[in-house]
């Protein structure tokens, strides 16, 4: 692999851990927001309905479980796939993404993961290794990891 395939591969790893991180995020105000909610819910009824035991314990587990479910979805998931531990976004996913957000990149980042992944199987194509070099020349100056805007979060 040349430097510029190892700079590419490297901004496209940055671009997916602050993808994630994004989500992490997100997540975190999410899964606060939904738990503050359903506490109140629980405990302001709770308060003005006197309930019995049963109906306690069912509000009780159910707010438990339904705990349990938010932190995984929202927290635990993407904390997960930010260590990349399980399946994570490919490199042809994060292109499709940064294309969508750059109006310059488009489908250069795409062709350029595509005819890499011909690389390997043709080895000692120099048209090829140009073609690369080429694409990845005019994508350096784009910066992926602003894809993702973190302050969107607020």
């Amino acid at each position: 692999m040349s430097g510029s395939e190892h700079t590419l591969i490297l901004k496209l790893d940055q671009f997916i851990r602050r993808y994630y991180k994004n989500q992490l995020i997100r997540g975190a105000m999410y899964s606060t927001a939904i738990l503050l909610l359903a506490f109140l819910t629980v405990t302001v009824s709770e308060y003005y309905a006197h309930f019995g035991k049963p109906v306690r314990a069912t509000l009780f587990f159910g707010f438990v479980l339904s705990a349990l479910f938010v932190l995984t979805r929202f927290i635990v998931v993407p904390l997960l796939k930010l260590y990349r531990i399980g399946p994570v976004i490919s490199y042809d996913e994060a292109a499709r993404i940064i294309g969508t957000h750059f109006a310059t990149v488009q489908d250069k980042l795409l062709n350029v993961l595509q005819l890499r992944s011909r690389k390997a199987m043709h080895s000692s194509d120099e048209l090829l290794l140009a073609g690369i070099d080429q694409k990845i020349g005019e994508l350096n100056p784009v910066p992926f990891g602003a894809a993702v805007d973190l302050s969107g979060n607020r």
